[in-house]
């Protein structure tokens, strides 16, 4: 954790892939953001429909567990990037693209040094993660729990289009609110958070790792 009062704290949002029908979406996280304390913020986005797909078409491309993980890595950080470009044109933000695994060895500095907004480029990270499956267990969800564990524990946003329906993770697993790994993925963090972006006033409720 960041104890330096003179350093910006970090903190991992990850941005529903059922949040990229919004047309307005980049506006709603420039409103959030605003009402929050200063941070570094560290973005990733969910897979949405284009993930959905590949896993139907999974079997008939001829695609191993492992590929189609990869692929869907690869289709996350295709919609961050075209996330990016409808949050410059509507609301002038600017947000760099920056290598998750350089984050992660040098993060004490980053605080310090980098734009309040960045893109997380998780593709090469995720090669060299082990700790993760490489299936369909693992979706965005767990991919954010676990950069956020590997940053020493910075707050963890999960934006979503509904209120989270209890307060405990393994049965917010149980229920289909956050993938199977997240649980035990996200054990040892302070708190997680998670926000309805998609309501009025972003409702949010907290829940305990």
């Amino acid at each position: 954790m960041n104890t330096d009062p003179t350093k910006r704290p970090l903190r991992v949002i990850k941005i529903g892939g059922s949040l990229l029908t919004l047309r307005d979406l980049p506006v709603r996280f420039a409103n959030w953001l605003q009402r929050e304390p200063a941070s570094v913020n560290l973005l990733l986005m969910g897979g949405g429909a284009e993930v959905r797909r590949l896993q139907s078409e999974q079997s008939c491309r001829g695609l191993s567990m492992e590929a189609a993980h990869f692929c869907a890595i690869d289709a996350m950080h295709r919609n961050g990037l075209q996330f990016l470009d409808s949050l410059r044109y509507a609301t002038s933000l600017t947000c760099p693209v920056v290598d998750a695994r350089l984050v992660v060895r040098h993060f004490s500095t980053f605080s310090t040094e980098q734009a309040s907004i960045c893109l997380l480029d998780l593709r090469a990270w995720s090669r060299e993660n082990q700790s993760l499956p490489r299936d369909w267990r693992t979706t965005s969800d767990s991919l954010a729990a676990a950069i956020a564990g590997e940053l020493g524990g910075p707050e963890l946003v999960m934006f979503k289009s509904a209120q989270p329906p209890c307060f405990d993770l393994p049965e917010l697993a149980a229920s289909g609110y956050v993938d199977s790994v997240f649980p035990e993925v996200a054990r040892g963090l302070p708190t997680v958070r998670f926000v309805n972006l998609r309501a009025e006033e972003f409702p949010e409720r907290s829940a305990k790792t």
